[in-house]
């Protein structure tokens, strides 16, 4: 069994919510998202944030391109985007949303068809192989 990718991202100016929420733009499309934080609600709260700043820049760029597959593209992303749930559920109470977020100590499984993982807390090594163990090989997990 292969392991999947895995990133490690480092803040520099951004604050951790707009650097997730920007990956997460270009994530969204290959299944449901895990974001692994010691304070879901706040983390949760900020990313919904950014993820709403997000939106209208992707209705500019659709407004000012006259290209016809770019014009598909973006309403394509911008029907996701506004679609887009986000929940401190945990996956078996809470199906079918988008992205989940919860504490290292809160998570039993991994949602359905989890393509990325965020850890953006302090978790051992153990913990990380056990959950890349779990992915799928063409998944993402990212380490902040």
């Amino acid at each position: 069994m292969s392991l999947p990718y895995i990133e490690l991202r480092t803040l520099h100016t951004d604050s951790l919510s707009r650097n997730l929420a920007r990956h997460l733009y270009t994530r969204q499309m290959p299944g449901t998202v895990l974001v692994l934080t010691e304070r879901p609600i706040i983390v949760g709260s900020a990313i919904r944030k950014q993820w709403s700043q997000l939106a209208p820049r992707v209705q500019r760029e659709l407004s000012s391109t006259l290209n016809a597959s770019r014009l598909h593209e973006y309403k394509a992303i911008l029907a996701n985007m506004r679609r887009f749930r986000m929940t401190i559920k945990p996956s078996a109470e809470a199906p079918g949303h988008d992205l989940y977020l919860c504490t290292p100590e809160e998570l039993k499984s991994l949602p359905p068809e989890c393509h990325t993982v965020y850890v953006t807390c302090s978790v051992d090594e153990v913990y990380l192989n056990s959950l890349a163990d779990k992915m799928p090989s063409n998944a993402l997990l990212v380490r902040y």
